[in-house]
């Protein structure tokens, strides 16, 4: 739409021109908006990111081979051809005829260029992440967890607990009186009490924070989206059907799957 809207400014500005006397304020104006507008409609029309043009390659380019990322890394090279061949025109093309380069024209062309090349570089990047994360298994940062209620044995909870198939210490959720994910267990608190007899969990318990709870098939993806509308989430509760079996720690999930 970007380009398409330029292109039709342009042209009510070309249509204007015939309407006015020539060299007056008003054509001078219209010459201005229909120039404008026309080149940079054309520009945003070359097929390379970041112009709006890339972002079609990319989507021929998905559509093609079904892979989103070689679409977006390939039409993100494109732009980049593109920027060089912006100070290619400013500076070898007049060379090669005899003339010397204009300084204005190659400063802002090799503005353009530099952006171009740039935020080209940034959609790599992002589509570099993106292919991470759809390949990523959650399963790296699940920990185990089972779920206790507020006033359950803490001695007992700790057995049950350490009794699980796991190879990590498993964590235990806390309920609040309505049945609700309420704290974690804190487990060196609970080791170094003298008597644990007669004590109960939410004695031991740091306040678990902003959750949001998720069924264990969910993909990475999916996740993320899930995240949207929970953006102050710290701690995403893992679910097989109406049972607890594992706690993501979310910023250790952002700093594994955005690491570069």
């Amino acid at each position: 739409m970007g380009p398409l809207v330029n292109i039709v400014l342009a042209g009510a500005a070309v249509w204007g021109l015939y309407a006015l006397p020539p060299w007056t304020a008003g054509w001078l104006l219209l010459l201005a908006v229909a120039v404008a507008n026309g080149a940079l409609g054309v520009m945003n029309l070359l097929p390379g990111i970041p112009l709006d043009g890339g972002w079609a390659l990319q989507a021929l380019i998905w559509r093609a081979t079904g892979s989103q990322y070689r679409g977006t890394i390939l039409a993100s090279w494109a732009g980049r051809l593109i920027a060089l061949a912006f100070v290619f025109a400013a500076v070898v093309v007049p060379l090669l005829s005899g003339q010397r380069p204009d300084l204005i024209t190659v400063a802002w062309t090799t503005a353009i260029a530099v952006m171009l090349w740039f935020s080209a570089g940034d959609a790599a990047a992002h589509a570099r992440r993106a292919q991470r994360m759809e390949t990523y298994d959650l399963d790296r940062v699940i920990q185990p967890a089972i779920a206790a209620a507020w006033d359950a044995d803490v001695d007992q909870t700790l057995r049950v607990a350490d009794a699980q198939p796991s190879q990590t210490a498993t964590l235990v959720v806390v309920l609040d009186a309505r049945g609700l994910p309420s704290g974690l267990l804190d487990r060196r608190a609970a080791s170094r009490a003298p008597d644990l007899e007669g004590r109960q969990v939410h004695e031991f318990m740091h306040p678990l924070g902003a959750w949001i709870g998720v069924p264990h098939s969910i993909t990475a993806p999916h996740l993320l989206e899930s995240l949207t509308h929970r953006p102050k989430a710290a701690f995403c509760l893992v679910m097989e059907g109406s049972t607890l079996t594992g706690v993501i720690d979310l910023q250790e999930f952002y700093d594994e799957l955005l690491a570069d």
